[in-house]
């Protein structure tokens, strides 16, 4: 952890936690610098921390971060402040002054999983959401009277469209993890590791068989490379290199979405890229359907949380091997009933630029 001593600089445009930096395409378009309040762990800023300590004192380790934050916020005298930290409750719980604008970006689909009270009450008139699809906007407003903005993905945004496609070309979406939780026996809510990542490999296996009698080639999109194979390791024995290939995680944006592009069709279970693939105008198949044999229903359903049937033409809820199966033929065949999803998902590529966001809210 960098450790510095330093009174923050002023500046109108404050950024929260590195993982924000993607906007930097945002920020360069404009010509415009800003300031970064790192993650606590990423960085600390002694001059803050004394400071927040001296005019707040308090031995609570959550209040000391709400105030090292505060602090650092009325010390930089921001007009907008962005993140990407859309759950983190010591964010959204930030006192700060009502003329800064707090621009709150989605950062990944949202589930049952996410569904928990991030703070009490309503939130701050000057805060303001910007979702990747309707569902979570209405959520927002809902539970929180937020403000609220559909537009999208704003990195998919940031890349125009790839007409060249390959119709042979079928990519499954992974969203495997490692077990990074081996001393624990729950994963992800009341699911064990394995538990989780089943429903990758019964969709994957589902696609396989369906291919058996197609031209088409199934290109699993890992969430990691190799450098961490463990990925890799955990699909290996459906890789053969004829018509299941394995291609890892691509970091850079334009050539992922230009991978995605460039398919027939995408088909995964709960990634926030499908969400991307499904505004790009990309056929997308959500088998949306994780946990359902653990609790007889999904915590990962397309769309949520609108009350969408158990399954439809690009979707389902519930895992049933043979539903899942005539689903798929079918979504692969192009024999479907086509949804068009650019009012409930879309793609703003004119949205390119900081000043583009902030006239959204203005």
């Amino acid at each position: 952890m960098k450790i510095f001593f330093k009174a923050p600089s002023k500046n109108k445009y404050l950024v929260i936690d590195s993982i924000t930096k993607q906007l930097d395409a945002f920020f360069e378009k404009d010509k415009i610098e800003y300031s970064l309040i790192d993650k606590i762990g990423e960085s600390l800023n002694l001059y803050v921390l004394l400071k927040s300590l001296i005019l707040r004192p308090n031995f609570n380790l959550k209040k000391i971060y709400k105030n090292y934050l505060e602090i650092y916020i009325e010390e930089t005298q921001p007009e907008f402040i962005f993140t990407y930290q859309d759950l983190n409750p010591y964010l959204l719980g930030l006192n700060i002054s009502r003329n800064i604008k707090f621009i709150i970006i989605q950062n990944g689909a949202r589930y049952l999983i996410n569904n928990t009270d991030v703070i009490k009450g309503n939130l701050p008139s000057n805060f303001h959401f910007l979702t990747m699809y309707k569902a979570r906007s209405e959520f927002l407003k809902q539970k929180y009277n937020a403000n609220t903005y559909t537009v999208g993905s704003l990195l998919s945004n940031l890349v125009p469209k790839n007409n060249f496609i390959d119709n042979k070309k079928v990519v499954f979406v992974s969203q495997y993890k490692r077990n990074f939780k081996k001393n624990q026996k729950f994963f992800l809510y009341g699911l064990t590791h394995e538990q989780v990542y089943q429903y990758e490999l019964k969709i994957l296996e589902i696609l396989i068989d369906l291919i058996k009698n197609k031209d088409l080639k199934i290109y699993i999109l890992g969430r990691t490379n190799y450098s961490t194979n463990e990925e890799y390791k955990f699909y290996e024995k459906y890789i053969n290199n004829k018509n299941v290939f394995y291609e890892p995680n691509i970091n850079n944006n334009n050539e992922k979405f230009k991978f995605l592009d460039s398919s027939r069709c995408v088909v995964g279970i709960d990634s926030a890229l499908l969400y991307e693939s499904l505004a790009r105008g990309k056929n997308t198949f959500f088998a949306s359907c994780r946990g359902f044999l653990e609790y007889q229903r999904s915590i990962c359903t397309f769309l949520y949380p609108y009350n969408k049937e158990d399954y439809g033409p690009n979707w389902s809820n519930i895992y049933s091997e043979n539903k899942i199966k005539e689903l798929l033929n079918n979504f692969l065949n192009n024999d479907f009933e086509y949804i068009d999803y650019k009012k409930e998902v879309p793609y703003n590529p004119s949205l390119n630029s900081i000043h583009s966001l902030i006239e959204i809210i203005s």
